[in-house]
């Protein structure tokens, strides 16, 4: 998904053929993986339904994420206009807390 969003997308069948094969692996992405994921499909517009089960996933091991993959993840539903308040409430939270972590462009995703 990330080398067809970097190249300014694909047709949605493409996308959606990813979400169905994504989905029931999500448990096996780091979570590096996961945030490529989210980031992948905010920027190529597609399949918003992937969110939902991303986010359960990103939930269930927030805490595990590195700085950057909180940035990218934020910044990823922001760009997608996914609103999922449970998941920016614990970003918000775990960011705060972590704040030295972040480059210059993480924090900026963040404020974004």
């Amino acid at each position: 998904a990330w080398a067809f969003a970097s190249v300014g997308g694909a047709p949605a069948p493409v996308f959606e053929a990813l979400h169905v094969a994504i989905l029931p692996k999500l448990r096996e992405f780091t979570g590096q993986g996961l945030a490529n994921v989210a980031w992948a499909f905010a920027t190529a517009g597609h399949a918003r339904a992937l969110f939902g089960p991303l986010s359960s996933e990103l939930l269930s091991r927030l805490d595990a994420l590195r700085a950057k993959e909180l940035a990218i993840t934020a910044w990823a539903y922001a760009t997608a206009g996914v609103v999922d308040a449970p998941l920016f409430d614990a970003i918000a939270r775990l960011a705060t807390r972590r704040l030295g972590d972040f480059s210059c462009q993480g924090l900026a995703n963040l404020a974004w």
